[in-house]
């Protein structure tokens, strides 16, 4: 925000009238830079895919530190998007990807949330969106069921990417979210994701088959509590939550981020799996998995 930014914007304006979206009249000053936002990423893709016309486009914040084997990620992940319409993007970001929660570098699991804060899209996509991409709040937008339409995003257990910004979001103003981000950790080790077979691995039928299987062989767990530290798990564990507020409780109880949108960050098919040791997993799953026994 301030004057340095506002004098960027304007002669910017001059040259490309498209640089960003300008706020409706009477707009509050404090969402001004979500509209400048917004339209400044649908003028980079518009770039990207219709004026350079490439197949595939890597988005990712300028406050970003990335992994050694950031581009392997992507390198082994890529074709996700042409030979699998269930993908809907590829994103380097892990939500829930804190160091307690995060250990297996090689992980990669699908999820319903939209992460950005890292992440690919392909040429298809943006034909989808870009005659109805928003004035501002557009990775909100993103994460709407009239965009994702039932697909999900990709995701590694640890991520690709860590920010080391300032606390403070788009606004200008002391972010609750950047609490979180700040608490998502980088890899650390080389993974050559190009020499997987990542388009049957995640293929959705096996892998909803695969999810579902190894939550049914867990051990299903009367009360959080019972797993933490999560440290101390020597088996695969489950908690049901039977409601939206028990489930908020437990995303608090877990430090993790609130729901957004009615869903959990991280969450596939309404499950939500931590890294629990070495080899473990904490599942958080809907009432309708608790009778597995």
């Amino acid at each position: 925000g301030g004057k340095a930014e506002g004098g960027f914007i304007a002669a910017r304006l001059e040259r490309d009238p498209q640089f960003v979206s300008l706020p409706p009249p009477k707009t509050p000053g404090h969402l001004h830079n979500y509209f400048h936002l917004s339209g400044h990423y649908k003028w980079a893709l518009t770039q990207m895919f219709d004026c350079r016309r490439f197949p595939k486009v890597i988005i990712l914040e300028d406050d970003m530190l990335i992994s050694a084997d950031f581009f392997s990620y992507f390198e082994g992940t890529h074709r996700l998007l042409d030979e699998d319409p269930t993908v809907y993007t590829i994103s380097s970001w892990n939500d829930n990807g804190f160091a307690e929660y995060a250990g297996n570098p090689a992980e990669v699991f699908r999820t319903d949330f939209f992460p950005g804060l890292g992440w690919m899209m392909g040429a298809n996509l943006w034909r989808e969106l870009k005659f109805k991409w928003p004035r501002a709040f557009w990775d909100d937008w993103m994460r709407e069921p009239a965009q994702t339409k039932g697909r999900s995003s990709v995701v590694p257990e640890v991520s690709r990417n860590a920010n080391f910004g300032q606390e403070r979001g788009a606004s200008g103003n002391e972010d609750p979210m950047r609490a979180h981000v700040s608490r998502v950790v980088k890899n650390e080790v080389f993974v050559n994701f190009s020499e997987r077979n990542l388009t049957e691995e995640l293929a959705l039928g096996a892998y909803r088959k695969r999810l579902q299987e190894r939550i049914r062989r867990s051990t299903l767990l009367a009360n959080l509590e019972l797993a933490v530290p999560l440290s101390g798990v020597t088996r695969d564990c489950r908690i049901a939550y039977a409601s939206k507020w028990e489930l908020e409780d437990m995303l608090r109880f877990l430090s993790l981020a609130p729901l957004s949108h009615g869903m959990a960050r991280g969450s596939f098919d309404g499950v939500i799996q931590l890294r629990a040791g070495r080899n473990r997993l904490l599942f958080i799953v809907p009432g309708h998995n608790q009778t597995h026994q």
